[in-house]
């Protein structure tokens, strides 16, 4: 397979305020030194607890924010080093389904005005052709195209998301981020939002990176894993491999903390001690060691290797 999208020691810090700042030299590591690869054609799950730095290496990778270190290639091009008008012709290729349908619609605008945005700004199409093809659209994603004259407030959450996700689509993207795309959901939508994503997938062709803090939601959707906790990737894995053998101590937890994926499916319970890190510094060695039940002193002082432990399975643990 392809790799689309590369991603080489990527590094965000943030600033908690100036005055923290001068007072200490300390910064909130959003994301540290993340590496992996998203082959064309698969979608990529990165989970992880709320804060691990998901949705900030998500805009990090389309650019919507700038790294304080660390590479993104996609189709072997860096985008941390894209022009404005690069960058201009990145964005038709590379698009973002938001975690919020209610924040990320702009409610004074028409649905038409909405998903006309990107036919004008790319010059795609104009008159009856973007009619039609704003028609068509909405119709694959499960609306009528009367919805095109209504706005936001007309319609439900997962009215809303799928409105969301037709916007994503009307450049034709190579690649989607789709960040927590069904957390502001009702249950009862969230499957269909879920299927329907993996319809379009199919149809339209394009790389996804899914971004979620539900397990069950990326066992459904995803080729391959990555999990994040305070910043860091501590596993990687194919979806198999990911849940029959996992090697650290965070990710075995957070399997064992979600329903079972399969019928009669019952594993062994694994518990937590502590909270998650949430002093300045972060830690020193291991940011998982304050709640790990097989940390070691070594684990307190030495930062653990991101390293191959088996075919497409990395981990970062002194002891997995």
């Amino acid at each position: 397979m392809t790799t689309l999208v590369e991603i080489k020691n990527l590094t965000k810090h943030f600033a908690a305020s100036r005055l923290w700042i001068l007072r200490t030299g300390q910064v909130t590591k959003a994301v540290d030194d993340v590496s992996f690869s998203i082959q064309e054609g698969e979608t990529f799950g990165l989970v992880g607890e709320s804060g691990c730095g998901k949705t900030t290496t998500g805009r990090l990778v389309l650019r919507l924010i700038e790294p304080t270190s660390g590479k993104v290639f996609f189709e072997g091009q860096e985008v941390t080093a894209l022009s404005p008008s690069e960058i201009h012709e990145y964005r038709k290729k590379a698009q973002i389904i938001f975690q919020n349908p209610f924040s990320s619609l702009n409610p004074r605008r028409s649905i038409e005005d909405i998903l006309s945005d990107g036919y004008e700004i790319y010059d795609l199409a104009k008159g009856t052709e973007r009619q039609d093809r704003m028609a068509a659209l909405l119709e694959k994603v499960g609306l009528g195209a009367d919805a095109l004259g209504r706005y936001p407030h007309q319609f439900s959450g997962g009215q809303r998301q799928r409105i969301v996700i037709a916007r994503a689509l009307t450049v034709d993207p190579r690649f989607i981020v789709a960040d927590e795309p069904t957390s502001a959901l009702d249950v009862s939508i969230q499957a269909q939002v879920l299927n329907l994503l993996r319809e379009l997938q199919r149809d339209f062709r394009f790389t996804m990176l899914l971004i979620s803090h539900d397990l069950r939601v990326i066992y459904h959707m995803s080729d391959h894993i990555g999990v994040m906790y305070l910043g860091r990737l501590v596993e990687l894995a194919e979806k198999r491999d990911f849940y029959s053998r996992p090697l650290h101590p965070y990710t075995q937890a957070l399997i064992s903390s979600a329903p079972a994926m399969e019928p009669g499916q019952m594993g062994k319970k694994a518990s937590l001690k502590g909270e998650v890190w949430n002093r300045m510094p972060p830690p020193g060695g291991c940011v998982f060691y304050p709640r790990c039940p097989i940390a070691t002193a070594a684990c307190e002082t030495t930062l653990p290797p991101f390293e191959a432990k088996g075919k497409n399975h990395w981990v970062a643990c002194l002891h997995a």
